[in-house]
């Protein structure tokens, strides 16, 4: 069955989660978390997100921001940074 539409509107808090495949480490090298860190800050500043909260695990990471509108109807917003090209 699939999941119900996601309700939108101005001013909600998002709650993002992002794992590993099969859980495995993706902030496990040397400055991982830390260049996450700066990226995200560098997102919100440019897209305009207030970050609320948000915890680095080796594997995985939570986020609670407030996102704009504008921001979630685009389809996604890309970086090169994520993970090198194989």
């Amino acid at each position: 069955m699939p999941r119900p539409l996601r309700i939108e509107y101005a001013g909600a808090c998002d709650h993002v989660i992002n794992r590993g495949n099969y859980r495995r480490g993706v902030f496990s090298g040397e400055g991982a978390a830390e260049a996450f860190e700066r990226t995200l800050d560098e997102a919100a500043k440019r897209y305009h997100w207030r970050v609320h909260v948000y915890v680095v695990m080796s594997d995985h990471f939570h986020l609670a921001a407030w996102i704009s509108l504008h921001c979630r109807r685009r389809k996604r917003i890309r970086t090169n940074r994520c993970s090198p090209r194989r």
